[in-house]
């Protein structure tokens, strides 16, 4: 025998077995699924339900959930109008500050997090299984201001088409599996899970989130400290990859500084081959960095698995590559460059960030720690 806890009542309101009393027992009830009349049974030892009158052979459970899930929603939604209560959604969304995006043509991807929305301050139209367009859906919400729809749909084995996802119409889909998830309906909050399915929301809000103090640290708004990886040319010959520095750490040495280029934090470069790498891009450019690697004297292939560490033929000794700034024995090598044939080499060529101080201030996002 098929037990219900919820049936129609004389109106065709959907009544839940325990509201029931024996002096309204005796009204007529109806099944949601087959449209048969039902009988409460409200005994002392089982537990009270619906059960057919008669044995009723065409009643589907799956269409009874469907049923009672549409016409749940209906019902307590059209409550919440009545009586000026918030019906909510919780979803997850993906803030996108644009505070920065005239400036830097960028905008910064911030922590997903759930955001609640009132839908009965807005949706104030609802309709049970009215037709739109091409499409009849379970119980159809209207914002009658903006001409917004949102779809409700109930979801017992079959979710929702692929030609209704893409018409892009705003959808929840509920998924029941049992009576007891009516109650996530009757708590006028549905939050995402997997149950409720948010279907073509737009959940990546824009706008701005930080007013200027933004944390990934632009300056001069920033809430935390901008810092920053550079490698430097020095007028007297040294070369150096320079990494966590701040912006008046530049600015003291910018005096010193022949050439200056920015690079990435998100990714920085292998410090002991990116050095060495460098001095040749900057030999292509007439950059003319005092470094043993482009001196004559120096042993080609040595100790590259040690930071700056060369090993000079001349003095006859080992040293960090900067001693040729200063050395009276430092001659150019005008066929250093085709010593070293590095597989990582002509990636570096596509570098285009050398320049002058005040021009390389292209790639802002790569810089931010």
């Amino acid at each position: 025998m098929i037990k219900y806890k919820f049936a129609y009542d004389y109106q065709q309101n959907t009544i839940d077995i325990n509201t029931l009393s024996k002096v309204n027992r005796t009204e007529k009830f109806t099944c949601l699924s087959c449209g048969n009349e039902l009988i409460p049974y409200l005994g002392e030892i089982r537990k009270h339900h619906f059960h057919h009158k008669v044995t009723a052979n065409n009643c589907s459970q799956e269409t009874y959930l469907h049923k009672l899930a549409k016409n749940k929603f209906y019902e307590t939604y059209n409550k919440c109008l009545k009586n000026n209560k918030p019906f909510i959604i919780k979803i997850e969304t993906y803030p996108v500050c644009d505070f920065y995006e005239n400036d830097f043509l960028t905008v910064c991807n911030l922590r997903p997090q759930k955001s609640q929305f009132e839908l009965t301050q807005s949706f104030k139209k609802i309709y049970l299984e009215r037709k739109e367009n091409s499409f009849v859906p379970d119980v159809l919400l209207e914002d009658t201001d903006t001409g917004r729809k949102i779809f409700f749909e109930v979801f017992v084995t079959n979710s929702s088409s692929q030609a209704k996802i893409n018409s892009n119409y705003m959808i929840i889909e509920f998924k029941i599996n049992s009576e007891k998830d009516i109650e996530e309906i009757e708590s006028c909050l549905l939050e995402e899970s997997n149950k409720v399915k948010f279907i073509n929301f737009y959940n990546k809000l824009k706008n701005n989130h930080c007013n200027g103090k933004c944390f990934r640290g632009i300056i001069p708004y920033s809430s935390n400290e901008l810092l920053y990886n550079i490698f430097s040319v020095f007028k007297y010959g040294d070369s150096d990859f320079i990494s966590n520095l701040k912006m008046e750490n530049i600015d003291s040495l910018k005096p010193k500084i022949l050439h200056l280029e920015y690079i990435s934090t998100v990714e920085p470069p292998n410090v002991i081959r990116f050095p060495i790498d460098r001095v040749f891009t900057h030999r292509q450019i007439n950059l003319r960095d005092k470094n043993c690697f482009l001196c004559i004297h120096h042993q080609p292939n040595s100790f590259l698995d040690r930071e700056g560490t060369i090993f000079c033929r001349s003095l006859n000794k080992t040293g960090n590559s900067n001693m040729g700034s200063k050395c009276h024995k430092f001659r150019s090598d005008p066929h250093s460059f085709s010593k070293y044939e590095y597989i990582e080499y002509q990636d570096i060529l596509k570098y285009d960030d050398f320049g002058e101080y005040d021009n390389i201030l292209e790639d802002m996002e790569s810089w931010f720690r």
